[in-house]
């Protein structure tokens, strides 16, 4: 059917329903693209962002450990001695609350196993820990020493390089969560100004037909009246 065919006010509504259509479909569309990106910052702020604080946590307590370890060894103060055992509980304490937030946010075999290698390793190091404090007690420095310097640094070798690779693995993660952040934003950029663009063109066509529509058989009357006059 011929928009000249149709009343006004239907030719009206039509152009209008036309336009709002297509505003609708820009507005869920857009919808649709920032639900992908508000996704992409979820996994962000609770899986990567809090993986990586854990992994730093289990860095620094290991470095405060070891500096305990060494306070053992130089001073032999007995009541200094009792209060740094008690820090290295405290210390200990604090890997195993950052190992139970850790923990749930593993998302990788690969991850995994990594992470069993590191529990392995700290199971070790306590174990070293307790010999160290046996050692200790018994004020046997020199087997003390031995202990620190070699089976320990060891460990703590070890340790230092599967944490690595942990955090490696999760700065893998956060880089391609943020990257495809990037792309989902860049695609809803560009589709939206695209769908602007179109919706401007046709909202111009439709009320150039819709004006066409009505001052066309006007003009054709005027004409045929001034015609017969």
């Amino acid at each position: 059917m011929s928009l000249r065919n149709m009343n006004i006010a239907p030719r009206a509504f039509l152009g209008f329903a036309m336009i709002g259509t297509l505003m609708l479909i820009l507005g869920v569309f857009a919808l649709s693209q920032m639900s992908k990106i508000r996704s992409a910052t979820e996994v962000l702020a609770d899986s990567n962002v809090p993986s990586i604080k854990s992994l730093d946590r289990f860095a620094e307590v290991s470095i405060r450990l070891r500096v305990l370890s060494y306070r053992l060894l130089v001073n032999r103060d007995p009541e200094t001695q009792q209060k740094t055992i008690e820090l290295m509980a405290m210390r200990n304490k604090q890997i195993t609350d950052a190992q139970a937030i850790y923990e749930k946010l593993i998302s990788t075999p690969d991850e995994r196993n990594l992470y069993s290698q590191y529990v392995q390793l700290l199971s070790q190091y306590r174990q070293l820990e307790d010999r160290l404090k046996t050692l200790t007690r018994a004020n046997n420095i020199d087997e003390l020493q031995g202990l620190l310097n070699n089976e320990m640094v060891s460990n703590s070798d070890q340790m230092n390089v599967v944490l690595r690779k942990l955090v490696d693995i999760n700065t893998a993660q956060l880089n391609a969560v943020k990257e495809q952040a990037s792309i989902e934003y860049d695609s809803a950029f560009n589709m939206v100004i695209g769908l602007l663009i179109a919706a401007t063109l046709l909202t111009i066509v439709f009320a150039w037909m819709l004006i066409k529509s009505i001052t066309t058989p006007i003009a054709t009357a005027l004409l045929a009246a001034e015609t017969i006059a």
